[in-house]
């Protein structure tokens, strides 16, 4: 089963640095892709520091793989950084299920990259091609129609039954579409053009109210969210972010400046307690980073002691 490229970003923050021992620290557990990922780094016993991309998914006797591409980057204070990129394949046949690298010298990392007792580094991984592992159970059937159903949404060669009632009453877009004088309002069937069949397959549960929001999806269903003027799933798709989402800061600060999540935005700052998580929001440079936010990270820096 092929699907197409996704960008998983994991940032971290190594607080009292100078004490780490030769066993694994782990950063939180990560669903991305249907697959379980996990960050982790360690001293190794000839003083390297370790970094390593864990692929929690379980070996079984079924053949599964997922192909990566994968970024480990180390952030100074003064905008250097070391990095190294790698190809790895995880697999239930696999030798490892994790896969990283070591920088060798204890010496020159606490020189240049460890400030107030704290290292800065991230993994940023491309999943690429996916064999074996199944997409998650569809929570909602919208393939027939019903008593309860008066169009059917053509999205490429996929048809969606709904309520065109219901529907309106969840998005701006569809009300003024199926009750705005327009053509599409007496169609039986309606084209929507330039849009994922799977992305909205998941838009349409979110609207009736299941629990399908993931870090894997929570970006395709938002912009489907802000296309269709969805104010109710917006606020759930904040809501999700908030309070179960395990994307890091930098990525939760992004999509809050692009949907306008004032609250998420309030959340993220409030969440930064120090200079270093600071600099692991804003990367090698800031990239991709809103104005606002970078402003509004300058002015929670000050604040810190």
């Amino acid at each position: 089963m092929e699907t197409p490229k996704k960008e998983m970003l994991l940032t971290h923050v190594a607080k009292d640095f100078s004490s780490l021992a030769s066993g694994y620290r782990f950063g939180p557990e990560m669903l991305f892709a249907n697959i379980p990922w996990q960050l982790a780094y360690r001293k190794t016993e000839n003083q390297a520091v370790g970094v390593y991309l864990f692929c929690r998914r379980p070996k079984t006797d079924e053949n599964w793989s997922v192909a990566t591409n994968v970024t480990i980057r180390f952030l100074s204070v003064n905008g250097k950084e070391w990095s190294i990129d790698f190809h790895y394949v995880f697999a239930n046949d696999s030798e490892f299920l994790s896969y990283g690298c070591t920088f060798n010298s204890w010496d020159i990392l606490l020189k240049d990259y460890v400030v107030d007792d704290s290292l800065v580094f991230e993994i940023k991984a491309t999943i690429g091609s996916i064999t074996g592992i199944e997409k998650p159970d569809v929570l909602r059937d919208f393939n027939a129609s019903s008593a309860f159903t008066d169009v059917a949404l053509k999205v490429g060669e996929k048809k969606f039954f709904v309520s065109k009632v219901y529907l309106a009453t969840q998005s701006e877009n569809f009300k003024t579409l199926l009750f705005g004088g327009f053509k599409e309002a007496n169609q039986a069937e309606v084209e929507l053009k330039e849009v994922d069949p799977e992305a909205f397959q998941i838009f349409l549960e979110l609207i009736y109210m299941e629990n399908t929001l993931t870090d894997s999806n929570i970006e395709d269903v938002l912009v489907l969210v802000d296309k269709y003027h969805a104010k109710n799933p917006a606020r759930v798709c904040e809501e999700f972010l908030i309070n179960n989402s395990n994307h890091c800061i930098r990525t939760k600060l992004r999509i809050a400046a692009q949907y306008n999540f004032k609250a998420l935005k309030d959340h993220c700052l409030n969440k930064l307690t120090c200079r270093a998580e600071i600099r692991a929001v804003l990367g090698v440079s800031a990239t991709g980073l809103d104005p606002s936010i970078c402003a509004a990270l300058l002015e929670k820096s000050l604040s810190l002691k």
